[in-house]
């Protein structure tokens, strides 16, 4: 069992992810064009210019707040016009192996069908799989978005809310914005932005998977798999009873 901890605590079932690329604070990370218009914001202040888009805290304090989750390994994914589906293709058939299933997936059509999408985004919904869970204090839950105003454009995670009760899983599902084409994404490339709910302030950890963790997840694979329906009250008491919550 888990003694309760007042933390944000990120862990991998992969040993390695975590140091080589972890989640970090998004206050540790800025596009780069931030920091062209945080230079340009300085070379021009004595100016006296009326305002400067530096100065516009909507933009910049949103990176003030939660965590930046990165791709954990490079990927290259094909489309072709009037075409709804993907390809993809990943350097090693062993990052399956270690994954346990496949790092790049989607939704089936009959759920991604009422899904908005945008003019310029395949239909299909690209699917993310990682080997990040996450766990956190009592009743707080995780919004998921985009990375705002990013560098990159080519996959853009769609926004929800994670409750870790029921889901401890981070995998991202997103729009492919390259209708025609093909694309890399290298590891490391910042997919998703986790905004705790929450006006506290925790600490947290990033960290490998421990055998009481992979304990517990050999648990949930049964309560999750056992009924046709999911019983979110079952998996929820069943988290609070492990993690102690």
């Amino acid at each position: 069992m888990f003694k309760k901890k007042d933390k944000i605590e990120f862990f991998s079932k992969i040993d390695g992810v975590a140091e080589a690329y972890p989640i970090i604070p998004a206050k540790d990370f800025r596009p780069k064009w931030m920091s062209r218009c945080k230079q340009n914001y300085v070379d021009t202040k004595d100016r006296n210019l009326p305002s400067h888009l530096y100065q516009c805290p909507g933009i910049f304090d949103l990176y003030n707040h939660g965590f930046i989750l990165p791709l954990w390994h490079d990927v290259i994914i094909k489309t072709q016009a009037n075409q709804e589906g993907f390809q993809y293709i990943t350097p090693s058939e062993t990052l399956s192996r270690l994954y346990e299933g496949d790092t790049v997936t989607s939704q089936p059509p009959d759920v991604t069908k009422w899904i908005p999408k945008r003019p310029h985004s395949i239909e299909a919904i690209v699917k993310l799989n990682t080997p990040w869970h996450v766990v956190t204090p009592k009743n707080v839950k995780l919004l998921i978005t985009p990375v705002a105003y990013s560098d990159r454009y080519e996959f853009e995670s769609t926004i929800g809310v994670l409750d870790p009760a029921i889901n401890t899983e981070l995998n991202i599902q997103g729009y492919w914005n390259i209708p025609n084409g093909e694309r890399k994404l290298t590891a490391g490339t910042p997919i998703a932005h986790i905004i705790p709910l929450t006006e506290e302030k925790y600490e947290h950890v990033i960290r490998d998977m421990t055998e009481e963790d992979w304990r517990f997840f050999k648990k949930r694979i049964f309560w999750k798999t056992h009924s046709f329906n999911h019983n979110n009250s079952l998996l929820k008491r069943m988290y609070k009873k492990h993690f102690r919550r």
